[in-house]
């Protein structure tokens, strides 16, 4: 089964394992599918080798400003790996050139301390995904969440991606509703 085949299954999954049994509110749909999507991008991505997290160490997805997916990002990446390091969420009101360090995928939320465009600024040429949500209002990732006819798709601006030093497989670019090059 190829990687293409892996990420819809991967994401399909999830999907499904986000809805609790019994009489427990179901979290958002939406939101269990953009946390599958935020870590299934990773093998989609090639980082420059300095780039990745040391032997040992952890590939950190940051998510900063306000975090729409509580605890469901958490479940999602729960025993999930890159490239053999295991995958870890940290929350932050904002990032710099200091604390950047360690985060290889940022979602970038609704601005609490600092703006989005600031948040954008602080990563540019750092090689790092930025993941953003075109539908609440939240632009400048090189990866932006949309809904179109009620699914959740991304676009992609390759140009920003190549900016980091970043490469976004073919594949990835596939599934894309638009790309930015």
């Amino acid at each position: 089964m190829g990687l293409l085949s892996r990420l819809v299954l991967a994401v399909a999954a999830a999907v499904l394992l986000a809805v609790p049994a019994g009489g427990e509110q179901a979290p958002s749909l939406e939101w269990a599918v953009k946390a599958s999507y935020l870590y299934k991008f990773a093998p989609f991505i090639d980082w420059p080798p300095a780039a990745m997290p040391a032997d040992g160490s952890r590939f950190r997805i940051c998510v900063v400003g306000q975090d729409p997916f509580g605890p469901i990002l958490d479940a999602a990446v729960r025993g999930q790996e890159v490239e053999g390091h295991p995958i870890a969420v940290q929350r932050m009101d904002a990032i710099d050139a200091d604390s950047r360090d360690g985060c290889r995928i940022v979602y970038a939320g609704q601005p609490t301390t600092q703006p989005t465009a600031a948040t954008i600024q602080a990563l540019a040429g750092a090689p790092v995904l930025t993941v953003t949500d075109h539908s609440r209002g939240v632009d400048g990732g090189m990866i932006q969440f949309v809904i179109e006819h009620g699914r959740v798709r991304f676009v992609v601006d390759e140009r920003a991606a190549s900016a980091s030093g970043l490469q976004i497989s073919s594949k990835l670019l596939a599934l894309a509703v638009r790309v930015v090059r």
